[in-house]
Protein backbone atom coordinates (compact mmCIF):
# COMPACT_ATOMS: atom_id res chain seq x y z
CA UNK A 1 0.00 0.00 0.00
CA UNK A 2 2.81 2.42 0.84
CA UNK A 3 4.58 1.64 -2.44
CA UNK A 4 1.38 2.26 -4.39
CA UNK A 5 0.79 5.58 -2.60
CA UNK A 6 4.34 6.71 -3.25
CA UNK A 7 4.23 5.86 -6.95
CA UNK A 8 0.72 7.25 -7.36
CA UNK A 9 1.16 10.59 -5.61
CA UNK A 10 4.91 11.10 -5.81
CA UNK A 11 5.02 13.57 -8.68
CA UNK A 12 7.02 16.61 -9.59
CA UNK A 13 9.95 17.28 -7.29
CA UNK A 14 8.98 14.29 -5.12
CA UNK A 15 9.22 11.77 -7.97
CA UNK A 16 12.86 10.75 -7.46
CA UNK A 17 12.54 10.44 -3.68
CA UNK A 18 9.29 8.46 -4.07
CA UNK A 19 10.91 5.96 -6.40
CA UNK A 20 13.88 5.43 -4.07
CA UNK A 21 11.52 5.01 -1.11
CA UNK A 22 9.47 2.48 -3.09
CA UNK A 23 12.60 0.45 -3.87
CA UNK A 24 13.60 0.53 -0.19
CA UNK A 25 10.15 -0.66 0.92
CA UNK A 26 10.15 -3.47 -1.64
CA UNK A 27 13.62 -4.54 -0.48
CA UNK A 28 12.38 -4.52 3.11
CA UNK A 29 9.45 -6.72 2.09
CA UNK A 30 11.73 -9.17 0.27
CA UNK A 31 14.09 -9.37 3.26
CA UNK A 32 11.14 -9.99 5.57
CA UNK A 33 9.97 -12.90 3.42
CA UNK A 34 13.52 -14.27 3.26
CA UNK A 35 13.87 -14.16 7.06
CA UNK A 36 10.50 -15.92 7.45
CA UNK A 37 11.65 -18.66 5.10
CA UNK A 38 14.82 -19.23 7.16
CA UNK A 39 12.87 -19.43 10.41
CA UNK A 40 10.37 -21.86 8.87
CA UNK A 41 13.27 -24.16 7.97
CA UNK A 42 13.96 -24.62 11.70
CA UNK A 43 10.31 -24.55 12.80
CA UNK A 44 9.17 -25.66 15.34
CA UNK A 45 11.79 -27.68 17.22
CA UNK A 46 14.97 -25.70 16.49
CA UNK A 47 13.87 -22.09 16.53
CA UNK A 48 16.73 -21.17 18.88
CA UNK A 49 19.23 -22.48 16.31
CA UNK A 50 17.56 -20.36 13.61
CA UNK A 51 18.44 -17.21 15.51
CA UNK A 52 22.16 -18.04 15.13
CA UNK A 53 21.95 -18.87 11.43
CA UNK A 54 24.40 -16.56 9.55
CA UNK A 55 21.90 -16.02 6.75
CA UNK A 56 19.35 -14.67 9.24
CA UNK A 57 21.99 -12.42 10.78
CA UNK A 58 22.90 -11.00 7.35
CA UNK A 59 19.22 -10.43 6.59
CA UNK A 60 18.79 -8.61 9.93
CA UNK A 61 21.81 -6.42 9.20
CA UNK A 62 20.46 -5.58 5.72
CA UNK A 63 17.08 -4.77 7.24
CA UNK A 64 18.74 -2.38 9.68
CA UNK A 65 20.54 -0.65 6.80
CA UNK A 66 17.27 -0.25 4.93
CA UNK A 67 15.63 1.16 8.07
CA UNK A 68 18.43 3.71 8.36
CA UNK A 69 18.01 4.59 4.69
CA UNK A 70 14.29 5.18 5.31
CA UNK A 71 15.23 7.77 7.93
CA UNK A 72 17.46 9.48 5.36
CA UNK A 73 14.60 9.34 2.86
CA UNK A 74 12.34 11.05 5.38
CA UNK A 75 14.93 13.84 5.69
CA UNK A 76 15.05 13.98 1.87
CA UNK A 77 11.28 14.43 1.70
CA UNK A 78 11.46 17.16 4.33
CA UNK A 79 14.19 19.02 2.41
CA UNK A 80 12.24 18.78 -0.86
CA UNK A 81 9.08 20.10 0.78
CA UNK A 82 11.01 22.95 2.40
CA UNK A 83 12.63 23.88 -0.91
CA UNK A 84 9.27 23.82 -2.65
CA UNK A 85 7.75 26.10 -0.02
CA UNK A 86 10.70 28.48 -0.24
CA UNK A 87 10.52 28.50 -4.04
CA UNK A 88 6.80 29.16 -3.92
CA UNK A 89 7.16 32.01 -1.45
CA UNK A 90 9.99 33.52 -3.50
CA UNK A 91 8.11 33.41 -6.81
CA UNK A 92 4.47 34.03 -5.84
CA UNK A 93 2.63 36.95 -4.33
CA UNK A 94 1.52 36.16 -0.78
CA UNK A 95 -1.83 37.95 -1.09
CA UNK A 96 -3.13 36.97 -4.52
CA UNK A 97 -1.23 33.72 -5.15
CA UNK A 98 -0.05 34.75 -8.62
CA UNK A 99 3.51 35.43 -9.78
CA UNK A 100 5.52 38.31 -8.35
CA UNK A 101 7.86 40.59 -10.28
CA UNK A 102 10.87 38.27 -9.99
CA UNK A 103 8.99 35.27 -11.33
CA UNK A 104 7.39 37.29 -14.13
CA UNK A 105 10.74 38.60 -15.36
CA UNK A 106 12.30 35.13 -15.26
CA UNK A 107 9.44 33.39 -17.06
CA UNK A 108 8.83 36.21 -19.54
CA UNK A 109 12.46 36.25 -20.66
CA UNK A 110 12.09 32.57 -21.52
CA UNK A 111 8.87 33.22 -23.45
CA UNK A 112 10.44 36.16 -25.29
CA UNK A 113 13.41 34.01 -26.32
CA UNK A 114 11.05 31.34 -27.65
CA UNK A 115 8.99 33.96 -29.49
CA UNK A 116 12.10 35.41 -31.15
CA UNK A 117 13.33 31.98 -32.18
CA UNK A 118 9.98 31.00 -33.71
CA UNK A 119 9.17 34.50 -35.05
CA UNK A 120 5.96 34.56 -33.05
CA UNK A 121 4.24 37.63 -31.57
CA UNK A 122 4.15 38.24 -27.84
CA UNK A 123 2.39 41.07 -26.02
CA UNK A 124 2.37 42.61 -22.55
CA UNK A 125 -0.52 44.21 -20.67
CA UNK A 126 0.28 46.62 -17.81
CA UNK A 127 -2.67 47.07 -15.43
CA UNK A 128 -3.21 49.58 -12.63
CA UNK A 129 -6.33 49.63 -10.43
CA UNK A 130 -8.03 53.03 -10.54
CA UNK A 131 -8.27 55.13 -7.36
CA UNK A 132 -6.98 52.34 -5.18
CA UNK A 133 -6.06 54.71 -2.33
CA UNK A 134 -9.70 55.79 -2.03
CA UNK A 135 -10.69 52.12 -1.64
CA UNK A 136 -8.25 51.73 1.24
CA UNK A 137 -9.45 54.97 2.84
CA UNK A 138 -13.11 54.00 2.59
CA UNK A 139 -13.07 50.27 3.32
CA UNK A 140 -9.72 49.84 5.03
CA UNK A 141 -6.81 47.68 4.02
CA UNK A 142 -8.98 44.58 4.13
CA UNK A 143 -11.21 46.06 1.43
CA UNK A 144 -8.14 46.87 -0.64
CA UNK A 145 -6.88 43.30 -0.27
CA UNK A 146 -10.25 41.94 -1.40
CA UNK A 147 -10.17 44.25 -4.43
CA UNK A 148 -6.68 43.07 -5.38
CA UNK A 149 -7.69 39.43 -5.03
CA UNK A 150 -10.74 40.10 -7.20
CA UNK A 151 -8.52 41.53 -9.95
CA UNK A 152 -6.17 38.54 -9.70
CA UNK A 153 -9.11 36.10 -9.91
CA UNK A 154 -10.44 37.98 -12.93
CA UNK A 155 -7.11 37.72 -14.73
CA UNK A 156 -6.80 34.01 -13.91
CA UNK A 157 -10.29 33.29 -15.19
CA UNK A 158 -10.00 35.42 -18.33
CA UNK A 159 -6.59 34.33 -19.60
CA UNK A 160 -5.09 31.08 -20.80
CA UNK A 161 -2.96 28.79 -18.67
CA UNK A 162 0.02 29.59 -20.87
CA UNK A 163 -0.31 33.32 -20.16
CA UNK A 164 1.79 34.79 -17.37
CA UNK A 165 0.04 36.85 -14.68
CA UNK A 166 1.87 38.74 -11.95
CA UNK A 167 1.37 41.39 -9.31
CA UNK A 168 4.22 43.84 -9.63
CA UNK A 169 3.50 45.61 -6.37
CA UNK A 170 0.70 47.58 -4.77
CA UNK A 171 -2.19 47.82 -7.22
CA UNK A 172 -0.07 47.13 -10.33
CA UNK A 173 -0.41 43.94 -12.37
CA UNK A 174 1.13 42.67 -15.59
CA UNK A 175 0.21 39.95 -18.09
CA UNK A 176 2.44 38.38 -20.73
CA UNK A 177 0.53 36.86 -23.64
CA UNK A 178 2.53 34.50 -25.88
CA UNK A 179 1.27 33.88 -29.42
CA UNK A 180 -0.78 37.12 -29.26
CA UNK A 181 -0.33 40.21 -31.41
CA UNK A 182 -1.20 43.76 -30.46
CA UNK A 183 -4.73 43.54 -31.80
CA UNK A 184 -5.51 40.37 -29.85
CA UNK A 185 -3.94 41.79 -26.67
CA UNK A 186 -6.03 44.95 -27.03
CA UNK A 187 -9.22 42.93 -27.31
CA UNK A 188 -8.29 40.77 -24.32
CA UNK A 189 -7.47 43.78 -22.15
CA UNK A 190 -10.72 45.51 -23.09
CA UNK A 191 -12.70 42.37 -22.39
CA UNK A 192 -11.13 42.07 -18.93
CA UNK A 193 -11.66 45.77 -18.23
CA UNK A 194 -15.34 45.57 -19.18
CA UNK A 195 -15.86 42.43 -17.09
CA UNK A 196 -14.30 43.96 -13.99
CA UNK A 197 -16.23 47.22 -14.38
CA UNK A 198 -19.53 45.31 -14.55
CA UNK A 199 -18.83 42.98 -11.59
CA UNK A 200 -19.56 44.32 -8.09
CA UNK A 201 -17.33 43.14 -5.24
CA UNK A 202 -18.98 42.29 -1.93
CA UNK A 203 -17.40 43.39 1.34
CA UNK A 204 -18.61 43.21 4.94
CA UNK A 205 -18.94 47.01 4.90
CA UNK A 206 -20.77 47.13 1.57
CA UNK A 207 -20.33 46.64 -2.15
CA UNK A 208 -17.68 48.35 -4.24
CA UNK A 209 -17.19 48.77 -7.96
CA UNK A 210 -13.61 48.94 -9.19
CA UNK A 211 -12.03 49.55 -12.58
CA UNK A 212 -8.53 49.47 -13.99
CA UNK A 213 -6.51 51.22 -16.65
CA UNK A 214 -4.31 49.15 -18.94
CA UNK A 215 -1.49 49.74 -21.39
CA UNK A 216 -0.76 47.22 -24.14
CA UNK A 217 2.52 46.72 -26.02
CA UNK A 218 3.83 44.12 -28.44
CA UNK A 219 7.43 43.00 -28.78
CA UNK A 220 9.29 44.62 -31.65
CA UNK A 221 12.80 44.23 -32.99
CA UNK A 222 14.15 47.07 -30.85
CA UNK A 223 13.07 45.39 -27.60
CA UNK A 224 16.10 43.87 -25.92
CA UNK A 225 14.25 42.26 -23.01
CA UNK A 226 11.03 42.22 -21.04
CA UNK A 227 11.76 45.55 -19.33
CA UNK A 228 11.79 47.42 -22.63
CA UNK A 229 8.36 46.02 -23.59
CA UNK A 230 7.03 46.76 -20.12
CA UNK A 231 8.32 50.33 -20.30
CA UNK A 232 6.32 51.02 -23.44
CA UNK A 233 3.24 49.44 -21.88
CA UNK A 234 3.71 51.67 -18.81
CA UNK A 235 3.87 54.78 -21.02
CA UNK A 236 0.56 53.80 -22.57
CA UNK A 237 -0.83 53.13 -19.09
CA UNK A 238 0.14 56.59 -17.86
CA UNK A 239 -1.48 58.14 -20.91
CA UNK A 240 -4.66 56.27 -20.09
CA UNK A 241 -4.54 57.54 -16.50
CA UNK A 242 -4.23 61.10 -17.77
CA UNK A 243 -7.14 60.58 -20.19
CA UNK A 244 -9.60 59.74 -17.41
CA UNK A 245 -8.86 56.13 -16.33
CA UNK A 246 -10.96 53.00 -16.96
CA UNK A 247 -9.59 52.53 -20.46
CA UNK A 248 -7.07 50.54 -22.50
CA UNK A 249 -4.35 52.33 -24.47
CA UNK A 250 -2.01 50.79 -27.04
CA UNK A 251 1.68 51.73 -27.20
CA UNK A 252 3.37 52.47 -30.50
CA UNK A 253 6.65 50.76 -31.38
CA UNK A 254 8.54 54.00 -30.71
CA UNK A 255 7.21 54.35 -27.18
CA UNK A 256 4.41 56.88 -27.70
CA UNK A 257 0.80 55.80 -27.16
CA UNK A 258 -1.36 55.59 -30.23
CA UNK A 259 -4.68 57.48 -30.40
CA UNK A 260 -6.77 54.42 -29.57
CA UNK A 261 -8.95 54.16 -26.54
CA UNK A 262 -10.56 51.06 -25.04
CA UNK A 263 -11.43 48.65 -27.87
CA UNK A 264 -11.26 51.03 -30.85
CA UNK A 265 -10.25 48.94 -33.84
CA UNK A 266 -6.81 49.52 -35.29
CA UNK A 267 -7.02 51.38 -38.61
CA UNK A 268 -3.57 50.26 -39.72
CA UNK A 269 -1.72 47.01 -39.56
CA UNK A 270 1.58 48.49 -38.43
CA UNK A 271 1.25 47.28 -34.87
CA UNK A 272 -0.30 43.93 -35.68
CA UNK A 273 1.58 40.86 -36.77
CA UNK A 274 0.79 39.42 -40.17
CA UNK A 275 -1.81 36.65 -39.94
CA UNK A 276 -0.52 33.12 -40.07
CA UNK A 277 -1.97 31.27 -43.04
CA UNK A 278 -3.10 27.73 -42.31
CA UNK A 279 -4.90 25.20 -44.40
CA UNK A 280 -8.29 23.88 -43.44
CA UNK A 281 -6.95 20.75 -41.74
CA UNK A 282 -4.59 22.74 -39.50
CA UNK A 283 -7.39 25.16 -38.63
CA UNK A 284 -9.64 22.23 -37.73
CA UNK A 285 -6.97 20.66 -35.47
CA UNK A 286 -6.30 24.01 -33.82
CA UNK A 287 -10.01 24.51 -33.17
CA UNK A 288 -10.26 21.04 -31.58
CA UNK A 289 -7.06 21.08 -29.52
CA UNK A 290 -6.79 24.75 -28.58
CA UNK A 291 -9.58 26.88 -27.17
CA UNK A 292 -8.93 30.53 -28.02
CA UNK A 293 -12.52 31.68 -27.68
CA UNK A 294 -11.54 34.14 -24.96
CA UNK A 295 -9.27 35.87 -27.50
CA UNK A 296 -12.26 36.76 -29.67
CA UNK A 297 -14.82 39.46 -29.12
CA UNK A 298 -18.45 38.35 -28.85
CA UNK A 299 -20.70 39.09 -31.78
CA UNK A 300 -22.74 41.69 -29.93
CA UNK A 301 -19.63 43.55 -28.79
CA UNK A 302 -19.90 47.29 -29.38
CA UNK A 303 -16.70 49.21 -30.04
CA UNK A 304 -16.45 52.34 -27.93
CA UNK A 305 -15.57 55.67 -29.47
CA UNK A 306 -12.35 57.53 -28.79
CA UNK A 307 -12.58 60.51 -26.44
CA UNK A 308 -12.20 64.03 -27.74
CA UNK A 309 -8.64 64.24 -26.43
CA UNK A 310 -7.65 61.58 -28.97
CA UNK A 311 -9.63 63.04 -31.85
Amino acid sequence: LCVWLLLRHGKGSFRSASRVASVALLAQLILGLYRSRIILMYWPARVSEAMSDPRLLVAKFASMLIGFSMVLLYVWFFVIESQRDLRKSALTDALTGIFNRRALIRESEREIALARRASRPISVIAIDVDLFKSINDRFGHHGGDVALCAVADLLRAGLRRTDLIARLGGEEFACVLPETNISGALHIAEKLRDRLASTPISLPAGTIQITFTAGVAQMIGADANFNSIMERADLALYRGKAAGRNCVVVAEPHGLPTPYHSAVKLTGEGNAASPIRRNSFVRFCRRVLYDDSHHKLPRNYRVTAAPESYA
